[in-house]
């Protein structure tokens, strides 16, 4: 097993390595807020790493973000400037990005694909993906690699479009997990009427 202890931005790894220990910039207890509703980002990694999710099984698709997707989300979202000097922090109202941050990332840290999360079928995301008719995702994971692949220059970027299935696998909190909650409490109840002995 094992052993994870953050020390400040720090991750110290203890133990035998396992598929996860490869990636040091991986935080452990990570998650996501969007509005009113949290993804555990850290479980949704454990199934994609564990291969609980899987493209074949229509959990994410695998997909490239070109340098102009790149830029746009950096200037646009992120609010960064290519030639700001170190220390110099920029304020979005929509994501918080350190770029000195992004900028200490290490390279191989960029063959990370980067997590769309799909917020629901009816909009509220960032994001357009092919097959949505409305913006449904958002950058779940991978904000600040993106900013280091802008300002790196890189040309593209991988990344793994999740099913709305599989983004509420993860979900932890927030107005859409209760609705879940509230229908699938609803289905166990019709069910049990449906199977209970008649008297």
């Amino acid at each position: 097993m094992l052993a994870v202890t953050k020390s400040k931005e720090v991750l110290i790894l203890k133990g035998s390595p396992e598929k996860s220990a490869l990636k040091p910039y991986r935080h452990t207890d990570e998650r996501f807020t969007w509005f009113a509703h949290t993804w555990d980002v850290a479980k949704l990694w454990e199934k994609i790493d564990s291969e609980q999710f899987s493209e074949k099984a229509g959990d994410f698709k695998s997909i490239n973000l070109d340098r102009s997707f790149i830029e746009s989300y950096a200037t646009q979202i992120l609010c960064l400037k290519m030639f700001d000097e170190p220390g110099v922090k920029r304020v979005s109202m929509i994501m918080a990005v350190d770029p000195d941050h992004a900028r200490a990332l290490p390279k191989e840290a960029l063959n990370e694909p980067l997590l769309l999360i799909k917020v629901n079928k009816k909009g509220g995301g960032l994001m357009k993906m092919e097959g949505d008719s409305e913006a449904c995702h958002v950058l779940g994971d991978g904000n600040h690699r993106l900013a280091r692949a802008f300002f790196d220059g890189v040309q593209s970027l991988k990344a793994y479009s999740l099913s709305e299935a599989a983004s509420r696998a993860v979900l932890i909190g927030g107005p859409l997990l209760n609705r879940v909650v509230r229908a699938k409490r609803s289905a166990a109840v019709k069910l049990k009427k449906a199977t209970a002995p008649v008297a």
